[in-house]
């Protein structure tokens, strides 16, 4: 049986990496992250023999799917921010970026499950423990960049030009049209009684899987 051709993206993730490590490095086992302009993938060379995370802008233009140009220098400037300037690691590190590309290299954080894919699956009760380290972890992030602002922009701006306004309001925008999706979901005067629930103390734990609309359910 014939192998099959190394697909052109994991060609380029080679070459990146070849040049990152100065060293030969063979990318194999590219698995594609669907629906996500991501992919997983084992890198071998250089000494080490590990799997790790390519992402990449989605073809095309326009403000929707996360096609924007900015979007991976953006992230690779906000993980090296929290890895080199507060020094924590609460989030994967970058391997290799090219601007020109836009293909970020980031740590392998597998084996894990999502923890909203958890929530979904048994309810927020089965989970408590994991509710809280993940509370304590979002603490932990704004407590340590609070004020670094400036500290992040510099990284920002080494990678490239930015664009203020979309990069401070748009992946604000993202988040306020899948509220709006969801929102619609619901059936009619579901919200209402959502919101008066939501304003009286629970003593009992609930199912995410209960309340949230079907179709939002599992993203």
């Amino acid at each position: 049986m014939p192998v099959p051709p190394t697909p052109s993206r994991a060609l380029a993730v080679q070459r990146l990496l070849t040049e990152r490590c100065s060293a030969p490095v063979t990318v194999g086992g590219w698995q594609p992250l669907e629906p996500w302009a991501v992919a997983r993938f084992r890198v071998e060379g250089a000494g080490a023999a590990r799997t790790a995370i390519a992402k990449w802008v989605r073809p095309g233009t326009g403000h929707t799917a996360r096609r924007e140009s900015w979007r991976p220098a953006a992230e690779c400037a906000a993980l090296r921010f929290l890895a080199e300037d507060v020094e924590t690691r609460l989030a994967p590190r970058v391997i290799a970026f090219d601007p020109a590309a836009g293909l970020l290299v980031l740590e392998d954080l597998a084996p894990r499950v999502a923890l909203d894919t958890l929530l979904a699956r048994d309810g927020a009760a089965a989970h408590a423990e994991r509710l809280t380290a993940f509370a304590r972890a979002l603490g932990r992030l704004g407590a340590v960049t609070a004020g670094r602002a400036d500290a992040y922009r510099s990284r920002r701006a080494a990678l490239g030009p930015v664009d203020r306004e979309a990069a401070d309001v748009q992946p604000f925008a993202d988040h306020r049209q899948e509220g709006v999706r969801c929102h619609r979901a619901w059936p009619a005067g579901s919200v209402t009684r959502w919101r008066r629930a939501f304003r009286r103390p629970r003593t009992t734990g609930c199912s995410d899987s209960a309340w949230r609309p079907r179709a939002c359910r599992g993203r």
